[in-house]
């Protein structure tokens, strides 16, 4: 796996700031879903969540709101990436406090949108790797105590596609196509 891991490093170090974020963007959108079951979930058990909004609207607006800044180059602000990294840390659920895989696919989604808008604040490339290891991580919990035989498997299948989207970035495909792409290989829960 650390190949792999080198590999995706490797072909990063070679992008843009916008092509690294656009890549980390198109890891997040493909896990983002798991944080709609969390909101079933919350309401399944009567949990109140901190926002009104659901947290996959939530957090689908601001993924949303990432890929609008890439595409037209728009700047967030300093404030604006503050307050929604405040939020963010608010919503993102502590596995201590839930048992069930749904709310770790969660944390791991946030997680990695909140690496994004770091990203933006800082440009250090871990966020955007960071947000790669959230894809693997999700898989790797989700297949470790039902299939941990072909764990290594699953693992070169999403770097697979992890290196597709590096290609398909390299080559101009526009958000839309990409966003499909994503939607096609999202990480499912389902074997």
């Amino acid at each position: 796996m650390e190949k792999y891991e080198e590999k995706v490093k490797k072909e990063l170090d070679n992008l843009t700031n916008t092509q690294r974020l656009l890549f980390g963007a198109c890891c997040i959108d493909r896990i983002l879903h798991f944080i709609e079951d969390f909101d079933k979930f919350l309401e399944e058990n009567h949990i109140k969540r901190v926002t009104k909004e659901p947290y996959f609207s939530l957090c689908t607006e601001l993924l949303d709101r990432m890929f609008l800044y890439i595409s037209i180059n728009k700047e967030i602000s300093p404030d604006k990436i503050k307050k929604t990294l405040n939020i963010l840390n608010e919503i993102i659920p502590d596995t201590e406090d839930f048992s069930d895989n749904v709310a770790i696919f969660t944390q791991n989604s946030m997680i990695g949108l909140s690496y994004l808008y770091d990203f933006v604040n800082n440009n250090e490339l871990i966020f955007i790797i960071n947000c790669s290891d959230k894809v693997i991580e999700t898989i790797d919990i989700m297949y470790y105590e039902t299939d941990y035989e072909q764990l290594d498997m699953y693992y070169e299948e999403d770097y697979k596609i992890q290196f597709n989207c590096i290609e398909m970035i390299k080559t101009g495909k526009d958000i839309a196509k990409l966003r499909k792409y994503n939607q096609l290989t999202r990480v499912n829960n389902k074997p």
